[in-house]
């Protein structure tokens, strides 16, 4: 079993307020806060791999989308696959 297949299940099935289909479209969003929690991250220490402490509070609550650069930056730093990431997902509404 890869590594983070637990992680990412458990992420599906904890998901309740979100309709399935939501959690596996906003699953890239949702892993990189299980890792920061698994690796015991603050928001400020994305801030070299996402930019100011604004921006990572707008990536971590969809307000803006990942940057090909964060993208890289990001499964570096919390060892995930850039494949997870890559995925579009909408932002959240207003």
């Amino acid at each position: 079993m890869k590594k983070f297949c637990i992680p990412f299940l458990f992420l599906i099935f904890s998901a309740c307020s979100e309709s399935p289909r939501q959690v596996i479209k906003n699953a890239g969003n949702l892993l990189i806060k299980i890792r920061m929690e698994e690796l015991n991250l603050k928001q400020l220490d994305l801030v070299p791999v996402i930019g100011g402490k604004g921006r990572v509070s707008e990536i971590l609550n969809r307000k803006r989308k990942l940057t090909l650069g964060m993208i890289r930056r990001l499964a570096e730093k919390l060892d995930l696959s850039a494949d997870m990431l890559i995925r579009d997902y909408q932002l959240a509404e207003e």
